[in-house]
């Protein structure tokens, strides 16, 4: 489904979240696609004429921390994002988050910050060798090689969310499908 469609079929129903805040948080191993699915889902939020702020992980490595794949700066950069998003839907607005955040129990603190309807954890889950074959940075390789310590997935651990609200294999799933399931969810989901 394209994107003007979606703006069809939802016009209406973006009314629904106003003015309550919305953060949507997209987890998974490097490379499984959550800095695109979230630049795919900011641009249909942004049609609707919703301003909506993308955090992603490797901007809070960047600017907000010292870069560490340790797991204390990971758990640090994962709480401060989350912490931010949850400002950000306190007063209204819709926050997409990109973040490996390969913890659990990091992820439920997270969750703890917001109002059940008010965050949507999805698991963008492709195969290791999809993530490696998409990896344009090397870093799979340089972790491989031992270059890169820490490395979640190759020499440090993603625990898969035990409640995601939804899963997702980007692999099988284009970024417009996989952007469908994701609005489909927010918009028809019980609460």
């Amino acid at each position: 489904m394209q994107i003007e469609t979606y703006l069809e079929k939802y016009i209406e129903d973006i009314e629904n979240i106003k003015p309550k805040g919305l953060c949507i948080w997209l987890t998974g191993l490097p490379c499984s696609g959550k800095t695109t699915i979230s630049n795919a889902l900011k641009q249909f939020f942004e049609n609707l004429g919703k301003t909506v702020t993308v955090i992603d992980g490797d901007i809070i490595r960047q600017f907000l921390s010292n870069g560490d794949f340790f797991k204390e700066a990971r758990i640090k950069n994962n709480l401060l994002a989350g912490y931010i998003a949850s400002e950000i839907v306190k007063h209204g607005g819709i926050v997409i988050c990109a973040l490996v955040s390969p913890y659990e129990k990091t992820r439920q603190a997270v969750k703890s910050f917001f109002e059940d309807d008010e965050f949507v954890l999805v698991h963008l889950n492709p195969p290791i060798d999809m993530c490696i074959q998409r990896d344009v940075k090397g870093m799979y390789k340089k972790a491989l090689k031992g270059e890169i310590k820490n490395f979640t997935g190759i020499s440090d651990v993603y625990e898969p969310p035990r409640k995601a609200d939804l899963v997702i294999d980007t692999s099988l799933n284009t970024v417009g499908e996989t952007v469908e399931k994701i609005i489909n969810f927010i918009f028809f989901r019980e609460n």
